[in-house]
């Protein structure tokens, strides 16, 4: 998805007189852009938190069944 927004924000950009190097820094740096990436890294941090309550009750039943 990364590609997809820095591609909709460069759309929204380009007035065809910037150089690729210069609109793709501008891309990188739009607070929608920036915004996205802090929700997608919340997002990673709350599927590892939950990857790990997860693997932690799966190993507490699978305790739990062995006796």
């Amino acid at each position: 998805m990364k590609p997809t927004v820095r591609s909709r924000i460069a759309i929204r950009l380009d007035n065809g007189e910037i150089t690729e190097t210069k609109l793709r820094r501008l891309t990188e740096t739009d607070n929608e852009y920036v915004t996205y990436l802090e929700k997608l890294a919340e997002a990673r941090n709350q599927c590892e938190r939950l990857r790990i309550r997860y693997e932690s009750y799966k190993n507490l039943f699978d305790a739990r069944r062995a006796f």
